[in-house]
């Protein structure tokens, strides 16, 4: 290999084990926060496993002309087991699931840099990337403690093949620089699921085109402003186009969403401060929602689009440098609002988007022992957000988490990190469900104080 070209390998690998407590009703919560929430001989756990490989190659071809090839490998692997003890109407059962995921992505970005003018480049290339899931679910029911026991398989195979390509260009001129971007998506869908109750078959075609126009002054060594326009999409992934409804699934008519953002921004140092702050208003058509109940897994799944809606924000942060110790603040701003109906005909115009805090804001230290050790500080508060795009039931609860970090790293390429999490026991929820129909809520407690270790290796 010359001295032009270089060749890079990442590798990382992430395995974990959880158990799932059952949703808490308002009694439950009242009486033991920490209530496990299933009667005894239930479980629920995942097994997790994933593997990520990048291989990157640049090749100076000329002196104003660069290859650049990236390759990457994705693999998860998600191990679901659970039983559960019920009642209909009136029989007592249970039923054991025992379901494998598999998601894989694999694919390959070469693309051409060439360099001209005063730091000017023009980059042009083609994205291959290939997505598939396959879920495959063992379900036993039987009456205890001697009934005969019934397992049924279903497999859920789906795939999502894209193929893009995309132009863009960097144009300066003295403090100027102007920017324009243009990406073609075609997307195809493959989908298929069988049971002993039938299968499921279906096929879909998403077309897409993504736009980006930017001016940006670099008026100072330390400051520019710019102001952006973008039109972009987001194609749905192979497992949003089933839903699941009374245990079943079946193909839904998802689309991919589309969204214009109009932003304007600032960075600069101000005294001993280095500020950002960014505005933006975004109108988005046909954004893609998912609402879940019943836990882990989930009972029923609904993705679906709305058909339209709009966010307008303010986005600020700031660091402070003071020897070894480091400060830092952010604030965001995020007002909702969503027009028209969603796809089924419901009409939602005038609520707030589910799940989204008007404010948030976070405050940071990070003391640096020395060139190997430090520890950070911070601290986060989120604001309330409606739990459903239905705005009933009213909103999640505001909260303030205080989280430590530490890291230590080794000249050898070694590095060990650790925290806590929640330092000072929070009372939030990871999810609130609300039932319309009964006027009830189930409730997913956050977890209080915990602890976390781990390391990674750079060769």
């Amino acid at each position: 290999m010359s001295k032009e070209e270089n060749l890079t390998l990442k590798y990382s690998k992430f395995k974990s084990k959880q158990t799932y407590p059952a949703m808490l009703t308002k009694t439950q919560m009242n009486d033991d926060r920490e209530n496990w929430g299933r009667k005894p001989g239930e479980y629920s756990f995942t097994n997790t496993n994933k593997d990520e490989a990048v291989l990157s190659y640049n090749n100076k071809l000329q002196n104003n002309l660069d290859l650049i090839i990236s390759t990457f490998y994705q693999k998860t692997e998600l191990d679901l087991d659970q039983k559960l003890f019920m009642m209909y109407p009136s029989t007592k059962f249970y039923m054991a699931q025992a379901s494998i995921f598999e998601d894989k992505k694999y694919g390959i970005k070469p693309k051409l840099k060439y360099s001209y003018g005063n730091d000017s480049s023009l980059v042009f290339g083609i994205d291959y990337i290939k997505n598939t899931l396959l879920r495959d679910v063992d379900t036993t029911t039987a009456t205890p403690p001697f009934g005969i026991a019934k397992t049924s398989t279903t497999i859920n195979d789906l795939e999502k093949e894209t193929i893009s390509g995309f132009i863009h260009n960097t144009y300066k001129y003295n403090s100027l620089e102007f920017i324009q971007g243009l990406r073609y998506e075609k997307a195809n869908y493959d989908i298929k699921r069988d049971s002993v109750d039938g299968g499921i078959k279906g096929k879909k075609d998403e077309d897409n085109i993504a736009l980006e126009l930017a001016l940006n002054n670099i008026y100072s060594d330390t400051g520019n402003r710019y102001i952006k326009y973008e039109r972009g999409f987001t194609s749905p992934a192979p497992a949003l186009l089933t839903n699941k409804a009374n245990n079943e699934y079946y193909i839904n008519n998802l689309k991919s969403e589309t969204y214009d953002t109009f932003e304007i921004g600032i960075k600069d140092f101000v005294y001993n401060s280095y500020i950002r702050a960014t505005g933006f208003y975004t109108v988005t058509r046909d954004e893609i929602t998912t609402d879940m109940t019943g836990g882990m897994p989930p009972k029923t799944i609904d993705n679906y689009n709305l058909d339209k809606t709009k966010r307008i924000g303010l986005e600020l942060s700031a660091e402070q440098w003071f020897d070894k110790l480091t400060l830092s603040q952010s604030y965001s701003y995020i007002k909702t609002k969503i027009e028209g109906s969603r796809k089924n005909g419901v009409d939602y115009s005038g609520n707030e988007i589910a799940n989204v805090p008007e404010n948030r804001f976070k405050l940071g230290a990070k003391y640096a022992f020395n060139n190997n050790f430090n520890l950070g500080l911070e601290t986060i508060y989120t604001g309330a957000s409606y739990l459903n795009n239905e705005n009933v039931g009213g909103k999640q609860n505001k909260h303030i988490v205080t989280n430590l970090v530490g890291n230590y790293m080794f000249s050898n390429g070694l590095k060990i990190y650790g925290g806590l999490n929640n330092l000072f026991n929070e009372n939030y929820y990871n999810d609130i469900d609300y039932s319309l129909s009964t006027n009830s809520y189930t409730y997913d407690p956050a977890s209080k104080r915990s602890y976390y270790i781990g390391f990674n290796y750079t060769f």
